[in-house]
């Protein structure tokens, strides 16, 4: 009997997730003898305790279908008898298995061969691997509902699939994937050694399954499109500018132009024409741009267009930086190539991120080579997803490997991904292989370079390591960049950056693993004389017994910090982190100052020897052992890690610059010691001045949030840009296509109390549950903080389980990316959502009509960086409120109402709940700066009506 063909596929359907409490309520399950289905078991479970109407939702399982079920015990010994001898096959089995070795009868339950574990393996690049995506994937029959029989039916096929695509592998990949999984105590070593048995022997198939797929399930492969030219061509230096012609890019978009014949559902929009010919004459004129741009106007194609023929006309290079992942995706997989397919002007363009992202294949093979000292039980379970990825990218970008990341193994990408402290140039043997090479020099030969407001302030902080120079730029969504800007201008030091360095040097687990268990194994194996080893073992001994310290009394100090920190400023724990400002001046770390010099020491100490250890190894003659020159190399970046942590541990302690503000983030639990220290720049416009826009010719500043009332002054004063600078520099505010007077209404209830009061949390949950319970559409509820949110949702989830409504919240009902797919494939759904909700954000059509915003984003005044700005504001006699938290929420709660309509047929309500939009005088500034028409009700039932009226009249 092989499992490759002959096994029981099975799935349960629980009332919940954590099987201390939760019970099963279906067992389904197919079994499958050489590969076909011999029989099925699905048997109804009737639990001790009610279904909760979650899970009715999701299944169709309701009290009433399991009234007259067997319970448990009953079912689970009619289930053993129908699995017989045949091994288990379970999709997360992990999960499965924690509900099953809970009775008697699975305690020792024979190994279950989990087939999510093999997905993740054999198809990386899946979008994810959920079994439902799966099943789409490879096209296994029709979606079905969500029950334990059907599931089983769809896991059977799926996992006779992902058999047959190990068995057209090559034998030597198969073999290689199991010297990597061999002794982890992974199902896969299992299924690897009977496949790695099957080609060897050359068992013939017992039957040829369909090889079709859906490729929309995959991940894209390319960063690289269109015309690449050589660098010299893409250098102007020494060049006039060769103006582009402004007529031409405004008839692209016009009403007969190439947009609207070869561009599927174009319409033409006056605002984008007009922004396209603005962002023209920018580049003509070598100006900054500062323009808003409604949403649906089409910025991204509006901008695009006069950057490509402004790059081909001058052969220099344009960067555009986006803040969203989703944005970058945009522009790079969707929008440059319908350009380069329609416009007559060929062009190249690169996707380009920070060099972290990209795997490493030096580091990759020197590990594999040594596999068993390199990675943990753990990390190599994982590295079989990284083998069979290696064999499909052009690209090297982890972004694309959903099965590593699956395995939730970061210490992993640590040790195989491209770094600045660990690279040998032209010197590595992989150098003409290496994605970073690839990618970088395709951007510098490319007119279009897309990347991410964090690799560009990075950048900026690596004195441009990555992007080299570059003379016009576009920032999509601005209104982002000052918060970017900060973080990465800024420093940091956590416990987990030693762990990180320590571990990299030496770790030990149930195996010892680490470069210098690598160096001291390949040195042993090596024909160096005795004394020359004897001394390097010794070293090594040293080195090994120095990093043990390092981290042992690494966490002690971290402890002390934390409690220190506590006892300092009081016991002020919450839910969430918790963030302190400090000042040098104050003496936080005076309790613990001995020790925290004795560990700069250590550091130093560790730095030290690892630097002499390196030179030693690079006295050896060439060749003394193997891969000297790569682990020599990666020994050399850990020193250099070292002297970074040390440099910022001593920049952060010593709380001396005045321009920055520091910080101690507390964690929210209070036996955790993962406490934070941080520093930021208050202001980085003189930063963004000096490194950012002195050697800048074009800037163009792009998002549908600038301006507050129609003014630009708060943005500009905040990004150093000055509106005066002798006409170089330009604003340009465009409205929104979209008829916001007929597809949205603004609903505010006069009668709520202020956000102040300790009425206000139960007003606001009853008037959600009057909204959601009455109008039954799609809604999302954005509030300022999760305490709140949390509160809400205690609330109201037992009205929303007995009214059928699906409420979903943000860190209560898995992922962002889960509760979001959830909301949209439910209509009627109801979701809480916080900070990430408020922008970036796509519900189109009926899955989003009704939006709440709870309070107005005001941003926290003691929050460390918004207290820092604020005294700096006071101190240069400036109005804090309304030159810095007023705008900055005004600017937050445009985005968060932007979330609503997102095309023409949109249409939707939105309710603010903080009625100091009518009390205050600054309340105007807000409803001034949302378009459309709004209306003040003075009581629930008025609202509600009044919407319902609003709802059936746009029907």
């Amino acid at each position: 009997m092989s499992v490759l063909n002959t096994f029981v596929a099975f799935d349960l359907e629980t009332t919940g997730l954590d099987p201390e409490v939760a019970e099963i309520i279906e067992i389904g399950a197919v079994k499958v003898e050489e590969g076909e289905v011999a029989g099925e078991f699905d048997h109804l479970v009737r639990p001790s305790g009610s279904i909760p109407p979650s899970i009715t939702r999701l299944t169709g399982i309701s009290d009433d279908d399991v009234r007259g079920s067997p319970e448990l015990s009953q079912a689970l010994s009619s289930f053993r008898e129908f699995i017989g001898e045949y091994p288990l096959v379970s999709y997360n089995a992990p999960f499965d298995l924690a509900f099953l070795r809970r009775h008697p009868g699975f305690h020792n339950v024979r190994p279950v061969w989990d087939c999510l574990e093999l997905a993740r393996c054999v198809l990386p690049r899946l979008i994810n691997h959920r079994l439902r995506t799966l099943i789409r994937f490879l096209r296994i029959g029709e979606d079905q509902s969500h029950r334990a029989l059907n599931d089983a039916r769809g896991l059977a096929l799926a996992f006779l699939r992902l058999i047959d695509t190990l068995m057209d592998k090559d034998l030597a990949t198969v073999q290689e994937m199991l010297r990597i999984a061999q002794g982890t105590g992974s199902s896969l070593e299992y299924i690897l050694r009977e496949v790695t048995g099957s080609l060897i022997r050359r068992v013939p198939r017992t039957k040829i399954r369909a090889r079709e797929t859906d490729v929309s399930y995959l991940r894209e492969l390319f960063n690289v499109e269109g015309l690449a030219v050589s660098s010299s061509d893409l250098s102007s230096e020494g060049k006039l500018p060769e103006r582009i012609d402004v007529d031409l890019i405004c008839s692209i978009f016009a009403e007969q132009g190439v947009l609207s014949r070869c561009l599927k559902g174009y319409e033409k929009r006056d605002q984008q024409l007009v922004m396209a010919r603005v962002v023209a004459e920018t580049f003509n004129n070598s100006q900054w741009l500062v323009v808003e741009a409604g949403t649906g106007t089409g910025k991204s194609l509006a901008y695009l267009v006069p950057a490509i023929y402004w790059s081909v006309n001058n052969r220099s290079r344009v960067v555009v930086s986006t803040n969203t992942k989703n944005l970058q995706e945009q522009l790079f997989y969707k929008d440059l190539p319908e350009l380069a397919r329609i416009l007559a002007i060929p062009f190249g363009s690169t996707l380009l991120k920070g060099r972290s992202n990209y795997i490493c294949l030096n580091k990759w093979y020197t590990a594999l080579s040594q596999v068993e000292t390199a990675f943990s039980d753990d990390e190599r379970r994982a590295a079989v997803a990284v083998l069979t990825w290696l064999e499909e990218t052009t690209t090297g970008d982890i972004a694309e490997n959903n099965g590593l990341r699956g395995f939730r193994n970061a210490t992993l990408w640590g040790k195989i991904c491209a770094e600045s402290n660990y690279c040998l140039g032209q010197r590595c043997k992989y150098h003409n292989r290496c994605f970073v090479t690839k990618v970088r020099k395709a951007a510098l030969k490319s007119h279009i370079v897309v990347v991410n407001h964090s690799l560009l302030f990075s950048d900026l902080a690596s004195e441009n390591a990555v992007l080299a120079d570059y003379e016009h730029l576009i920032l999509d969504e601005a209104h982002n960049v000052e918060k970017v800007a900060t973080q990465y201008l800024g420093r940091q030091m956590d416990v987990w950056r030693i762990r990180t360095l320590v571990r990299s040097l030496y770790s030990k687990e149930l195996a010892e693993t680490g470069m210098l268990v690598t160096i001291r194994q390949l040195l042993t194996d090596s024909e160096v004389d005795q004394l020359m080893l004897e001394s390097s073992l010794s070293r090594i001994r040293m080195l090994i017994e120095i990093s043990k310290a390092a981290w042992q009394e690494g966490q002690e100090l971290f402890r002390n910090l934390t409690k220190e920190v506590r006892d300092y400023f009081g016991d002020n724990s919450t839910p969430r982190s918790q963030k302190i400002r400090y000042k040098k001046e104050e003496g936080v770390f005076k309790l613990i100052h001995g020790g925290l010099e004795n560990y700069l020491h250590l550091l130093e100490r560790l730095g030290s020897e690892v630097y002499e250890f390196c030179m030693w190894l690079k006295g050896l003659p060439d060749g003394t052992f193997r891969m000297q020159e790569e682990l020599t190399t990666s020994l050399e970046g850990r020193y250099m890690d070292c002297q970074e942590i040390c440099d910022d541990f001593a920049f952060l302690l010593a709380a001396e610059d005045d321009d920055y503000v520091y910080w101690v983030e507390l964690p929210a639990r209070e036996e955790s010691f993962d406490t934070r220290l941080c520093a930021a720049p208050i202001d980085v416009s003189p930063l963004l001045s000096s490194r950012l826009y002195s050697r800048l010719k074009t800037i163009v500043f792009t998002s549908a949030t600038i301006t507050v009332g129609g003014d630009f002054s708060y943005f500009t004063s905040r990004l150093g840009i000055d509106p005066g600078c002798n006409g170089r520099v330009k604003l340009l505010a465009l409205g929104s296509p979209f008829d916001y007077k007929k597809q949205s209404l603004l609903c505010i209830p006069s009668w709520v109390p202020p956000p102040g009061s300790p009425l206000f949390q139960s007003s606001i949950d009853e008037i959600i549950q009057n909204l959601t319970g009455k109008i039954r559409k799609g809604a999302l509820v954005l509030f300022t903080s999760y305490a709140m949110l949390n509160e809400s949702y205690s609330s109201l989830k037992d009205f929303a389980d007995t009214e059928g409504i699906a409420l979903l919240g943000q860190g209560l009902d898995g992922s962002r990316s889960n509760i979001m797919t959830q909301f949209i494939e439910e209509p009627g759904s109801v979701l809480f959502g916080t900070e990430s909700f408020w922008e970036g954000v796509d519900l189109p059509g009926e899955a989003l009509e009704v939006l709440v915003i709870v309070k107005l984003p005001f941003a926290v005044p003691t929050e460390p960086i918004v207290a820092a700005r604020i005294e700096r504001l006071e101190q240069q006699g400036v109005n804090p409120f309304y030159n810095y938290s007023l705008p900055e929420a005004v600017i937050k709660l445009r985005q968060g109402f932007g979330r609503l309509i997102r095309n023409r047929t949109d249409r939707g309500v939105v309710v603010i709940l903080d009625n100091r939009v009518l009390t205050r005088d600054y309340g105007a500034v807000f409803m001034n700066s949302l378009p459309g028409k709004h209306a003040v009700f003075r009581s629930a039932d008025e609202m509600v009506k009044g919407i319902l009226e609003w709802f059936d009249l746009e029907t």
